[in-house]
């Protein structure tokens, strides 16, 4: 089941309902709750992985266009009009949470003005929530880019990010873990968001036990409330590809989602993968929404009713045509690399990249990719390019039922 479809699990059953007229009155004493009353409906727009690059570090000189061909199809040049279009539909919604990877590479400048742009909603009354990515926090690779020259940029630090960011959701946390970004936020009396930051310079990867600590306290006190509870992070929970898993789930994912399963904890969100796909397993759900710079441009919109949820997949509505050309001439420079040292004819060749970049595109975006799974042409690459990483990767979404 992929991600722009819509569906329902149930939620923990919350017994204590309120009146409508108390639960706003006294919900306007309490900060980190909305004023919606439990019987409304709460609307989450999720995005992840905007790599927000500054346009005071680039121009468009060799370097930054070389970057972009040896990229994975970002559209990072049209950032500012991106997150712009974003921040205007997150209007429409409850919050905004945004799950990690927020820079490009992790450049303080980037982070400094994308503070700017997100406080604007934050000042219309729109809470905005966040948690940093492995891209976020020391990163090594923070660059500018003018004409052919890289140059290394200050990066940041966890405790710069913290400085920076805490105004987006940990400042008005409910309950927050004072050495890392974790903390839970309130969004009604019966709805709670727990962002768990797996990605701290003590322990990049991985919760540390301080935060699992937290996780279980906050869970226990959430049962006592009878709140519902949301997990967010940016490394995945679950596993989402048996190809790509090392690297891309918590280091101790299992200890976490066992944990958030005894606690009747059924969705969390997630990124970092730049799929989008959805994973399940034992009353969790995980899903992991694309990289939102990335064809075709799309967020998670979450709806969360008394008894359950639903997610499907918004597109921005902008672009679409320049990120389709970006992602399929990288993802064709790739498969022509992989090719490059067999000796395959151009006619049986270039059925075979084809389907590729087919077949991927629509794997990326959350499309339904059965009918193309028992497509001929996969057969060309079992024949002729069986040992690539490419045809494994290929085979790894029929492995994996998708």
């Amino acid at each position: 089941m992929k991600g722009q479809l819509t569906y329902f699990l149930p939620l923990p059953y919350h017994s204590a309902m309120k009146s409508i007229l108390l639960l706003v009155i006294s919900s306007l004493f309490l900060s980190g709750f909305s004023t919606k009353a439990e019987e409304e409906n709460i609307h989450l727009l999720h995005a992840t992985d905007l790599h927000y690059l500054s346009p005071s570090l680039y121009n468009e000189g060799q370097a930054f266009q070389n970057l972009m061909a040896e990229g994975d199809g970002k559209l990072t040049e049209h950032g500012d009009e991106i997150i712009a279009t974003l921040i205007k539909q997150a209007h429409h919604y409850d919050a905004l949470i945004l799950s990690g990877d927020l820079t490009f590479n992790g450049e303080y400048q980037s982070l400094i003005d994308l503070r700017e742009k997100l406080m604007t909603l934050k000042e219309d009354g729109v809470p905005v929530l966040v948690i940093p990515g492995n891209h976020d926090i020391s990163y090594g690779y923070a660059m500018s880019y003018y004409g052919d020259s890289f140059i290394r940029t200050d990066n940041i630090s966890q405790k710069q990010f913290k400085e920076v960011m805490s105004c987006f959701g940990y400042d008005d946390a409910l309950y927050k873990e004072k050495h890392s970004f974790s903390y839970c936020y309130g969004l009604r009396r019966d709805l709670w968001l727990l962002f768990l930051d797996a990605n701290t310079e003590e322990a990049p990867g991985a919760l540390t036990e301080d935060e699992i600590d937290f996780a279980r306290d906050v869970l226990q006190k959430a049962q006592k409330k009878h709140a519902r509870v949301i997990a967010v992070s940016h490394q995945n929970f679950l596993s989402q590809s048996g190809l790509l898993s090392q690297g891309f789930v918590i280091d101790n994912h299992k200890e976490i989602a066992e944990l958030l399963e005894k606690h009747n904890v059924s969705l969390s969100l997630s990124g970092h993968s730049h799929l989008q796909h959805q994973a399940q397993e034992n009353g969790l759900t995980d899903i992991c929404t694309e990289s939102l710079m990335v064809s075709p441009l799309q967020y998670g919109s979450v709806s969360v009713s008394a008894h359950g949820w639903s997610y499907h997949n918004v597109s921005l509505g902008i672009l679409q045509n320049e990120a389709k050309e970006r992602f399929d001439a990288t993802m064709e420079k790739q498969l022509k690399d992989s090719m490059a040292d067999y000796d395959v004819p151009a006619s049986i060749q270039k059925p075979m990249i084809e389907y590729g970049m087919e077949l991927n595109t629509a794997y990326f975006a959350g499309r339904d990719v059965s009918d193309l799974l028992r497509d001929a042409r996969l057969f060309l690459w079992k024949k002729y390019g069986s040992d690539t990483f490419w045809y494994q990767y290929l085979i790894s979404m029929k492995k994996a039922g998708n």
